[in-house]
């Protein structure tokens, strides 16, 4: 029986047929198999099949050396896999695995194993020391070891930490606790009605970050807890820095003013955007001054799954914080991390760090601390570091330009970026300052409690322009988007020959338009740009662009004109999915207008399904006729040029990427953004050696 028999006794097994997957990567979300230029079935995906168990004919492939059977229903994992002599690569992730399967530890060619996202508990030392795995991930699993050592690694990241556990090691008890909300909502108040039992009614506004430390008591068995309160001040200008300390190893605090009626889910999706599972505690204080005022508690638990519970309270009359006060303690039990083993050097390393008077330390400075703790090996040191990150402890980045730089005290970092933020000579200047005012701007004054040096002025801006609140324009000028100016500039565009998109979100995050700019600042044309929009152009494609945010709406619009303006919207479009991907659970919607109706527009990914599932013919809602959905979708996109807009897109965002690998790596991201790239059988390997080819000939004919 050769390999496409067993195929279709696998198809009938399983109730689906199985088509030629054309990209070798079994990987895509697409079930199928991949045939090599022998004629052999060496690849298989079976991928979202709702399978609840293994097909026992897949093992008659014995030629397989890459099997994808993840996003599935799967809790068992009962064959030996020993026919499968040839298998490197095995995605088993996403499914319901209770009882960890070494038996796939036993096959000799096995390198690379990806068993994410399962109900894992438990994993034998022993038996990850005999297997010879190259790629391990065993993340998002309830295993009672830090995440850091559970990611994408070797198996040796696992071992180093479990022989790390000895008798002196203990539960870390520490969590860091973020208090967001608007102005004046009463988050002070309520950190010192937890910790001293005490109420100021002229408690001044937070401008920054407070950071406070309070003990629990301790009740029963129960250890003693220690809550480091991040207290953020709400003022807007202030929230796109909140991102800098936000982390997924937290407990947040979301505090409402009743007295104004307000509106939770801005809050709520950027506790989602970086605070990813954490729980969510939601007070509504100064229900003393509105009693009436509730929320729909029901619509918010069902959207954010992460709401532990509400709070109706006054921190002036202390109504209901002694509740709260409690529910706060028992938190505690969903964060993970808590119950996590430290050993004894890693608490010798956080004590000798939390010790320093310093602001920051150096790379090498936090090396030698390291190596007096017994913590020798670079990847373990980088995990602590990770850690250490995540609780509020230091404050660290992989980027070279931020990676010297260990900060011990975040106030260093927020008075710093605040004061730049903040200062009437950037208001002035129309939120352009050059680098020569940041001596004006950070000058020490007699009250300050930190010295900024000319040497950590670079640091402060890299930092800005990591988190894309700036860019570097002309004559070592920087330019902060948020702090442009609020009236659109005059300007003229055929508006009659354009092709527009618009992108409707559940909820527009503010940083989202200033970040679009930031990225692509090099196309802003004439310097047209304002608090709420931009105009570019880009001479390679001899387009141009208006990309505006309306906040009201929750939408962006984006509008291209020129020679190639779909080539160019693709580009814009890139961008923004880009940064979309770097909220989770945001949910962003592109749609195009009708061509004839403007009122009525479609979703592009719903088109890309029709056309994927061969519908010719499309009536959309609202609508008074059908329309061609090949016609619809060609006046954004070019059909049947899915290489020649990859080519565009590497040659805008990869031009400084010059290996073959970071390509690869950049051209697979992009295919996972574009949704018009899936299942055309994009080669990857051919169109990075073709970019490399021309980007060699254009270098050597002396173009730039």
């Amino acid at each position: 029986m050769n390999d496409k028999q067993i195929i279709k006794q696998l198809e009938k097994e399983i109730g689906k047929q199985l088509p030629i997957i054309k990209l070798k990567n079994v990987g895509n979300s697409r079930a199928g198999y991949f045939i090599n230029n022998k004629g052999l079935i060496t690849g298989l995906n079976l991928c979202r099949l709702e399978l609840t168990e293994i097909p026992s004919n897949l093992f008659k492939l014995t030629n397989l050396t890459q099997l994808n059977i993840g996003i599935n229903n799967i809790e068992n994992v009962e064959f030996s896999f020993s026919e499968l002599d040839k298998l490197k690569t095995i995605g088993i992730y996403d499914n319901q695995i209770k009882k960890f399967p070494y038996q796939l530890l036993s096959i000799k060619s096995i390198k690379n194993l990806y068993i994410q996202e399962n109900n894992i508990e438990s994993i034998s030392k022993e038996e990850l020391e005999l297997c010879k795995l190259e790629l391990f991930d065993l993340s998002k699993n309830p295993l009672n070891i830090p995440p850091e050592f559970l990611k994408r690694g070797t198996p040796t990241k696992i071992i180093t930490y479990l022989n790390s556990i000895g008798e002196d090691s203990k539960p870390f008890n520490e969590v860091k606790v973020i208090l967001v909300g608007d102005g004046a909502t009463g988050k002070t108040s309520l950190v010192n009605r937890l910790i001293n039992k005490r109420y100021n009614s002229r408690e001044p506004q937070t401008h920054g970050i407070k950071i406070n430390s309070w003990v629990s008591e301790p009740t029963g068995t129960e250890d003693i807890i220690k809550f480091n309160f991040w207290d953020f001040g709400g003022q807007e200008i202030m929230h796109a820095t909140h991102q800098f300390f936000m982390s997924k190893r937290s407990i947040y605090i979301l505090v409402l003013n009743a007295r104004e009626e307000p509106n939770p889910e801005y809050w709520l999706k950027s506790i989602e955007s970086y605070g990813g599972k954490s729980p969510i505690l939601v007070v509504v204080n100064k229900i003393d001054e509105n009693p009436s005022f509730d929320l729909n508690r029901k619509f918010l638990l069902e959207k954010y799954p992460s709401i532990l519970n509400f709070y109706r309270i006054s921190c002036s009359t202390n109504e209901g914080v002694q509740e709260f006060s409690k529910s706060l303690v028992e938190s505690i039990n969903n964060v993970p991390h808590i119950s996590n083993v430290w050993s004894n050097n890693w608490f010798n390393l956080k004590n000798s760090l939390e010790n320093i008077s310093a602001p920051y330390i150096s790379y090498d400075e936090y090396i030698t601390k390291c190596k007096k703790e017994g913590i020798n090996e670079q990847s373990d040191q980088q995990i602590v570091l990770e850690f250490l990150n995540d609780l509020g402890i230091i404050l660290h980045f992989k980027d070279y330009s931020l990676n010297d730089t260990h900060v011990l005290d975040p106030l260093w970092v927020t008075g710093g970026v605040y004061r730049i933020i903040n200062s009437k000579l950037l208001n002035d200047q129309g939120g352009i300052i050059g680098f020569s005012d940041l001596e004006k701007i950070l000058k020490k004054k007699d009250d300050d409690k930190f010295i900024y040096p000319k040497s950590k002025f670079k640091y402060l801006v890299e930092l800005m322009k990591k988190f894309q609140l700036c860019y570097e324009i002309e004559n070592q000028k920087i330019l902060i988007p948020d702090l442009l100016p609020v009236q659109e500039p005059d300007f003229n565009l055929d508006l009659d020959n354009q092709i527009k998109v618009i992108i409707e979100y559940d909820f527009l995050p503010k940083s989202i338009l200033p970040r679009l700019i930031v990225n692509l600042h090099m196309d802003i044309k004439d310097g047209k740009r304002w608090r709420t929009g931009v105009v570019l152009y880009d001479n390679r494609f001899n387009s141009s662009a208006i990309v505006k945010a309306d906040y009201e709406s929750n939408i962006i619009t984006v509008q291209t004109f020129g020679n190639n303006k779909r080539d160019y919207l693709s580009v814009i479009l890139h961008f923004l999915r880009s940064i979309n991907a770097n909220f989770e659970k945001l949910t962003a919607i592109e749609k195009i207008p009708l061509p004839d109706n403007s009122d009525l527009s479609i979703s592009l990914n719903h088109l890309y399904k029709l056309e994927e599932m061969g519908i010719t013919k499309y009536f959309p809602d609202g609508a008074i006729k059908e329309y061609n959905v090949k016609e619809l979708l060609g006046s954004v996109i070019n059909q049947n040029s899915a290489e020649k807009e990859l080519m565009n897109l590497l040659e805008k965002v990869a031009s400084k990427l010059d290996n073959t690998e970071s390509l690869l790596e950049k051209a697979n991201s992009i295919v996972q953004l574009q949704p018009n790239f899936f299942g055309l059988g994009v080669n990857l390997n051919a169109i990075v050696d073709k970019y490399l080819k021309k980007k060699s000939t254009t270098a050597n004919n002396g173009y730039n």
